[in-house]
């Protein structure tokens, strides 16, 4: 079988870095990284740029969880502003009648 090109193996390397290739392909591609220094940057360019996606997806989830949270404090704030009037309007309504 014809060695691969660094062309094909860089076509695989987002592959590699999700962790969706098989063993025979990974260990093909380990070898290769060994022996190759321009897809062996090229893996770690792909690697970093993944870490930075990771950081960024996690930010966002953060970013939502406040969000979330601000909320859950407006929400709060509603059914009290509802409750309010309304427990008030009935200690009213319970003062006349039992007059």
């Amino acid at each position: 079988m014809e060695k691969p090109t660094c062309e094909v193996m860089q076509d695989l390397l987002p592959s590699y870095c999700d962790g969706v290739t098989c063993d025979s392909v990974s260990e093909m591609l380990r070898e290769h990284l060994e022996g190759c220094m321009r897809c062996r940057c090229k893996y770690q360019e792909i690697k970093l740029q993944r870490e930075q996606e990771l950081r960024e997806e996690i930010s966002k989830g953060q970013k939502f969880k406040e969000k979330l949270k601000g909320l859950r404090y407006y929400m709060i704030g509603i059914v009290i502003g509802f409750l309010v009037p309304i427990v008030c309007l009935a200690l009213w309504l319970l003062y006349i009648f039992m007059l």
